[in-house]
Formats: C-alpha cells, structure tokens, sequence
C-alpha cells in the first residue's frame, strides 16, 4: 500500500512497543461534485444529472445521484450501476456510499409524467 508510515506506540505489559499503522494517500483526497458530474456527463452522455453529497460532513464521503443516459438503454440495472461505478472507480477509493438511479431518457420522461399526475390529483 502507497502511502505514509505513522508510529504508534502501544503500551503493553509495562513495555512499550511501536506500531506501523499505513494511511493510505487517497486518504487525504477529497472528493469534488463537480468532478464527478464532469466524468459522468462526459461518459455516459447524460440528459439529466443530480448529484448530491448526503455526507453528514458535507466532505465528500456520501453520494445520492440520479442519472439519466441513453447509454442504459438495453441494459439490466446491475450494467448499468457497473457501468457508472466503472466510470467513477477512482473516486470510489475514497467515497464510502455511491446511491445511484440509474434511467434511460424514456423512463425519465415516465416518471416525470407519473409525478405531474400525481401532484395533479
């Protein structure tokens, strides 16, 4: 593992023993919204993108996004989330949770259709 070495000393049966413990260099990363949305739209040619950090911090850590792309078309909903996390599999070093929605642009326009009708009524 790449990273920084940190000694930690433990106490033990009046001995005093050091630990290496490895922190890894994505450790001290943040990740950005915006450059996950950049990678997003840019891969998979999005027409509707909504990400949001759900982190308690607001650091980066939790994600919720919905993601609508022609590129799911025809595809089960398990490649379609291989799809993204392949997309975003250097930032996933560092993010805990990743929540995704993942819709073709017809099932979009359905739902939307769907929620219209619902608030109508």
């Amino acid at each position: 593992m790449i990273g920084h070495t940190i000694r930690v000393l433990q106490k033990r049966s009046s001995l005093v023993r050091p630990i290496r413990l490895m922190v890894s260099e994505s450790a001290h990363k943040v990740v950005r919204p915006k450059d996950i949305e950049n990678k997003l739209k840019s891969a998979l040619s999005t027409t509707f993108l909504r990400l949001k950090d759900v982190s308690s911090c607001n650091c980066g850590q939790k994600f919720e996004a919905v993601i609508v792309s022609p590129k799911f078309e025809g595809m089960s909903l398990q490649a379609r989330q291989r799809l993204v996390f392949s997309v975003v599999k250097e930032e996933m070093k560092v993010i805990h949770s990743f929540t995704q929605q993942t819709l073709t642009p017809n099932q979009w326009r359905d739902m939307q259709h769907d929620q219209e009708q619902h608030d109508n009524h």
